[in-house]
């Protein structure tokens, strides 16, 4: 009859008469204290009895072997070598952002206020207009009677005009012809007195060219005394040859225009010796 045995929390089989176990020494079920009494001497008499190994640390009602430890310790090791290398690498890659990254900023500084500036009102410069000296435009033309003293020296100024003098002209000379359909003869009388004469083969003489003088009507077409056939001979004509006169010497006569009769109203004489204008009427 085999004799009935009984295991211990460690996996030991002992007799079924002991309280600890016979390997390990650990308290078997039901059969004692939770703290083993070493294991009995069995060594035989006249040797000395070797002392029972410590009993191993329990967690939990488990022995834990010395190698599990070892290796649980390795491993958490390296779990948290791992964990310090992630977190420095995480950290690392902040700092250095590849090229074309958005960086978003964690604060911003407020913005810049601009202090307003005074808003210069501009202003327009006032146009100036210079008033023509008499004579010296159409529209300052100057009256009938009053005289301009020219560039040339000479000083003149119209006497009278007369725009129905046909038949006085056509009287003058037998040779004259009448003016054209629609267009008649316009004269004036003109004065001009030497002011400034000019040296002549020693003379102190100058002549007054009437040539230089033209009507002109609004739409600045130009007639001059010679223009369309001209008048012929005309009484008391205007010596526009063969006329000096020395300093302080005043010529004066008649010069004539053939124009459209439509025109009257509106024509000027302008002197182009002396740059002047006059009126008509």
């Amino acid at each position: 009859m085999t004799e009935p045995t009984v295991t211990c929390r460690n996996g030991h089989e002992n007799s079924a008469g002991g309280r600890f176990c016979e390997t390990c020494g650990v308290a078997l079920e039901g059969r004692g204290p939770a703290t083993s009494p070493p294991p009995p001497d069995r060594s035989p008499a006249g040797t000395t009895a070797t002392p029972p190994p410590p009993a191993p640390r329990t967690s939990g009602g488990a022995g834990l072997s010395p190698r599990f430890v070892y290796i649980m310790a390795a491993f958490v090791a390296i779990a948290a070598a791992i964990a310090t290398a992630g977190a420095f690498l995480l950290f690392a890659g902040d700092d250095d952002e590849p090229a074309g990254a958005e960086s978003t900023p964690t604060s911003e500084a407020p913005a810049p206020t601009d202090t307003p500036q005074p808003t210069a009102t501009p202003t327009t410069a006032a146009t100036v207009t210079a008033t023509p000296l008499p004579g010296e435009t159409r529209d300052s033309a100057l009256p009938i009677g009053v005289e301009k003293r020219g560039f040339d020296g000479w000083e003149i100024f119209v006497v009278r005009s007369d725009f129905d003098v046909v038949q006085e002209v056509l009287a003058q000379n037998s040779l004259n012809e009448p003016p054209t359909d629609g267009w008649t003869f316009a004269l004036v009388r003109l004065s001009a007195t030497n002011r400034e004469a000019e040296p002549d083969e020693g003379e102190q003489t100058a002549e007054y060219r009437s040539f230089q003088l033209q009507l002109i009507d609004s739409t600045g077409t130009v007639y001059h005394t010679f223009d369309n056939g001209g008048c012929g001979v005309i009484p008391d004509g205007f010596a526009f040859i063969d006329n000096p006169q020395p300093r302080g010497g005043t010529v004066e006569g008649n010069v004539c225009f053939h124009i459209p009769q439509e025109i009257t109203d509106e024509v000027v004489l302008f002197d182009d010796g002396s740059n002047t204008w006059f009126r008509l009427r």
